[in-house]
């Protein structure tokens, strides 16, 4: 999936965990703040047990895991979770190496992502949960126009605390609106 001319959307596969893995060890602190998994993060084995899954996920319409190419390197992760066809809506996840940040990379990846969702989906709802202290996150869902909808409080077990989570809603008529 095209994203701009130096940057695409590739779902995930196993000859991507080598790559992802080395993210993890060199953006360990970066990603750790908001990601609860990055502490169990411990090998290579970890990533491709967790690409097993997001392939599982994707083989029964659940889930569409990417990794973020820029100039021919991963630099990250985007995704669908939580796909839900009865309801015609799922959740958008997304992380990228501390050095990549402020490019823009992740709003246009999700730019394509909303694409993807409402126009080749047809989906009628995505949600973006962000934890409600992880403002460049937020920031994300704000410039694609997505509303604030609520807090969920202390809905996610992180380092040892629950958190609350931000949640962002977008809805297909309002997209197409944009």
């Amino acid at each position: 999936m095209i994203v701009n001319q130096n940057t695409v959307l590739e779902l995930i596969a196993q000859v991507h965990a080598p790559a992802i893995f080395d993210i993890v060890q060199h953006n360990r602190e970066h990603l750790r703040q908001w990601l609860g998994w990055v502490d169990r993060a411990q090998d290579v084995q970890f990533i491709e047990n967790f690409v097993a899954g997001a392939q599982h996920r994707h083989a029964q319409g659940t889930e569409y895991s990417f990794v973020m190419i820029t100039d021919g390197r991963v630099v990250g992760r985007i995704g669908l979770y939580k796909l839900d066809a009865a309801n015609q809506s799922a959740e958008i996840g997304y992380w990228i190496a501390a050095d990549q940040q402020g490019r823009g990379l992740v709003l246009q990846s999700c730019q394509r992502l909303l694409q993807f969702c409402f126009e080749e989906l047809g989906l009628h709802r995505l949600e973006i949960r962000c934890g409600t202290g992880n403002l460049r996150s937020q920031r994300i869902p704000q410039l694609l126009g997505f509303e604030k909808e609520g807090t969920l409080r202390q809905a996610e077990y992180l380092h040892g605390a629950f958190i609350d989570l931000d949640v962002f809603g977008l809805l297909r008529q309002d997209y197409l609106k944009a």
